[in-house]
């Protein structure tokens, strides 16, 4: 499932024995993808605007592509950096503030390696450049540049290429954070407890999709679904806050953290907005 994000490189499938089953040829290593193009408009735009970014791949290890992004990004002029296992959970904070006061403005990691613990406030713009497919890893890395502390609007793309099984993937997660959310209310601990408990579940799930008996919705319409439930819910926000101001005094539209785990269309001017782009 990992091809249509490394396309640079040919890919052989092998049986236990080591057997060849398929083989998917280089589609070039000379050529910017989709999913490239959109990543490289995305960084270049927020850089500009002054947000650091950073993006989330699952394909980091032995499959990794982070250096052929990493190359891409820094051949546009702009400071990037990524974070990889060989620094250690206990020391990832300060790398990371390291580069930062050396002027990175892009970091690329794979989010197992920030989903518990970090403040990233220097990044808050997310780009999930591949899906996990732990729903509770998911929602832990979204969570990372929305601290307390946190000064600015937070935006989160979703990059997938449409009618593949990356798509059907991340499909399924947004279902289940949603129905996470809608389960425990606005109780983050046991949203993600319920999420945690069903990791292995967005793979089975694949599994049926791929038998075809099981159906996704499409991507379009989950974060339709999503942006009608989010406005209706900031405009109760907003009328309960207005409700318990003092007379004479402005409501604070901006608070952090608003509408938090509900996605959000571009055009949505909420603390917390998520984009999706297919291709």
């Amino acid at each position: 499932m990992g091809f249509v994000n490394s396309g640079h490189r040919e890919e052989i499938v092998r049986d236990p024995q080591g057997g060849v089953i398929a083989v998917a040829k280089s589609l070039g290593t000379d050529r910017l993808y989709p999913k490239e193009q959109e990543i490289l408009r995305i960084v270049k735009a927020n850089v500009m605007d002054g947000r650091g970014v950073i993006i989330y791949l699952r394909q980091t290890g032995i499959r990794d592509i982070t250096e052929r992004l990493r190359h891409l990004i820094a051949n546009a002029g702009l400071p990037v950096a990524v974070l990889k296992t060989n620094i250690s959970s206990t020391k990832r904070e300060a790398w990371i503030a390291k580069q930062v006061q050396s002027g990175v403005k892009v970091l690329l990691t794979n989010m197992e390696l920030v989903k518990t613990g970090l403040d990233l406030i220097d990044f808050p713009t997310m780009i999930f450049g591949e899906p996990n497919y732990s729903v509770y890893t998911m929602q832990q890395a979204l969570r990372r540049p929305l601290r307390l502390t946190q000064e600015k609007d937070v935006r989160a793309y979703y990059l997938v290429y449409k009618n593949t099984m990356e798509s059907a993937a991340v499909s399924l997660i947004m279902e289940k954070m949603a129905a996470a959310v809608k389960v425990n209310g606005d109780s983050l601990e046991a949203s993600l407890m319920a999420s945690q408990a069903h990791a292995d579940d967005v793979l089975s799930q694949l599994g049926k999709v791929l038998q075809g008996t099981v159906q996704v919705k499409d991507l379009h319409e989950i974060f339709r679904e999503k942006e009608l439930e989010a406005t209706a819910r900031r405009a109760q926000e907003l009328e309960r806050l207005r409700l318990a101001e003092p007379t004479g005094t402005e409501t604070n539209s901006s608070l952090p953290g608003a509408a938090l785990l509900v996605p959000l269309s571009q055009e949505t001017e909420f603390r917390t907005g998520y984009q999706t782009t297919l291709f």
